[in-house]
């Protein structure tokens, strides 16, 4: 049988005792120390931050006050800008109008034409092919314009080509065109009937000159309407007649125009060539004008009626 231990373990004992005694030591150093202890809740720093946020709150109820006190004023000028009618816009004045003066004539130009006989004296051989086609588009038109700028205008044309011919010329004998429409059917029929030849009947055509001289005798020679106030011939062409005929127009022309109403002009179709001296001095023989082409038929012809 084992034998008991009956030993007394110091350590265990000695520390409880140490504990007890140390812990009632401290509880009673506290309780005498505890009047001393610091009450924080008195401090002036607590009380001087709650002082400040009583402050901050009252601003902020007085900024809030601010804030609904200027939102009513916006609504309530917003309310009156509302019901306020839009102002009403001026009446505009309209600007004193400037006078203008009436224009001034250039000088030599013409509004309107006298009463007048024109002959056309065109050139139909080959190499004017433009010429005539542009004078079958605008005879409708050029038959109106001439119209309108005379109270009373007459219209024939020559055509002609090479003296070389049996016939080198045809003619439509001046037509009086104003109030006529059956005479300008007539001129238009002929108009559109012409065509790019040397003449009629049997010929050749183996130089460049051409029948000028027979076809202005023909023109000459037209039944002029002796009330017209100015007789006009106006020869169409690229190319100047016959140089052993050059003196014989040249004093067609000149016996032509001794009348003061009569004149002879040349419309230059050809815009690569300048213009031939002979074409020139029979403008200048014929007291008319030399106007080169570039533009309209029309616009030609008129040009060569204008005289200065």
């Amino acid at each position: 049988m084992q034998r008991r231990n009956r030993e007394i373990n110091i350590f265990s004992m000695s520390a409880l005792d140490l504990f007890a005694s140390g812990m009632g030591a401290f509880i009673l150093i506290a309780i005498l120390l505890f009047p001393y202890f610091p009450h924080t809740g008195d401090s002036a720093d607590t009380e001087a931050l709650k002082v400040a946020l009583d402050d901050a709150n009252a601003a902020t109820e007085e900024q809030a006050a601010a804030v609904e006190a200027l939102q009513a004023q916006l609504a309530e000028a917003l309310r009156l800008l509302a019901e306020k009618p839009e102002p009403t816009p001026p009446t505009p004045v309209p600007p004193v109008p400037i006078p203008v003066p009436e224009p001034k004539p250039l000088p030599g130009a013409k509004t309107q034409f006298p009463d007048i006989d024109l002959v056309l004296v065109l050139d139909v051989t080959g190499s004017m092919g433009s010429a005539l086609n542009a004078l079958k588009r605008e005879i409708v038109s050029f038959v109106r314009v001439t119209d309108k700028l005379s109270s009373s205008i007459g219209i024939g044309i020559v055509a002609y080509g090479d003296r070389q011919y049996r016939t080198p010329v045809t003619v439509q004998p001046l037509l009086k065109i104003s109030d006529s429409p059956a005479n300008f059917k007539r001129l238009k029929r002929f108009v559109d009937a012409l065509e790019l030849r040397h003449g009629i009947g049997k010929g050749r055509n183996d130089d460049t000159p051409e029948a000028l001289f027979a076809g202005l005798k023909q023109a000459v020679n037209s039944r002029w309407r002796k009330e017209v106030e100015q007789r006009m011939i106006v020869i169409i062409t690229d190319a100047p007649g016959y140089p052993e005929e050059r003196m014989a127009t040249l004093k067609l022309a000149r016996n032509f125009v001794s009348s003061k109403k009569s004149r002879i002009s040349v419309l230059f179709v050809d815009t690569d060539e300048s213009v031939p001296l002979d074409l020139k001095e029979l403008a200048r023989e014929g007291k008319g004008n030399v106007v080169e082409g570039g533009t309209s038929l029309t616009s030609g012809i008129l040009q060569a009626i204008l005289i200065d």
